[in-house]
């Protein structure tokens, strides 16, 4: 529908066909390295799910934590998003070991695999591929650090307040 939208778009328009073209093929030639990571984070979710660790790490959640896991939940998202640099990432490497988790502890999967979507969403302030790149935006590069501290404790407030909701739904079946 959206190829559609485009091609209707530029004869309203009357672009010529050459210039959509043109940055069709502007466009997929940026998307190449976001396609490359993405399908990285893929085969290294799949190799650790194939491999036992998603279930290594899911017994370990179960056993170590227990029943506060909803409270820790949003940590992991956050942890995928600071390590890998995206929230998308955080997902695929962590979904599942999410899902398993809950299932194991009983717990409703739709809270906890949320808990993961928010937690990756909020690891991104802490992220330093993204302080690195919102430092030069606006002219504050050497200040990463600064940034970080600053950054923290709203991000450890923000996970502690998912981590609440998510223990009260959990709490209430979700």
């Amino acid at each position: 529908m959206l190829l559609a939208a485009l091609l209707v778009g530029s004869r309203i328009q009357r672009l010529p066909l050459r210039a959509v073209g043109a940055a069709l093929g502007h466009a997929a030639r940026q998307l190449v390295p976001v396609t490359v990571a993405l399908l990285a984070m893929l085969v290294l979710s799949r190799l650790m799910l194939h491999a036992g660790m998603i279930d290594a790490l899911q017994q370990a959640a179960v056993l170590g934590v227990g029943a506060a896991w909803p409270w820790i939940a949003p940590a992991v998202g956050a942890l995928g998003s600071f390590v890998t640099g995206s929230a998308t990432a955080s997902n695929v490497l962590f979904t599942t070991l999410q899902a398993q988790t809950a299932a194991a502890l009983g717990l409703g999967a739709t809270a906890i695999v949320a808990a993961q979507g928010f937690g990756a969403a909020v690891g991104n302030i802490v992220c330093p591929h993204n302080i690195v790149a919102g430092a030069a935006t606006v002219g504050l590069t050497g200040r990463e650090g600064e940034i970080l501290r600053r950054t923290l404790l709203p991000c450890l407030l923000y996970l502690a307040l998912g981590g609440a909701v998510v223990a009260g739904l959990t709490s209430l079946g979700w």
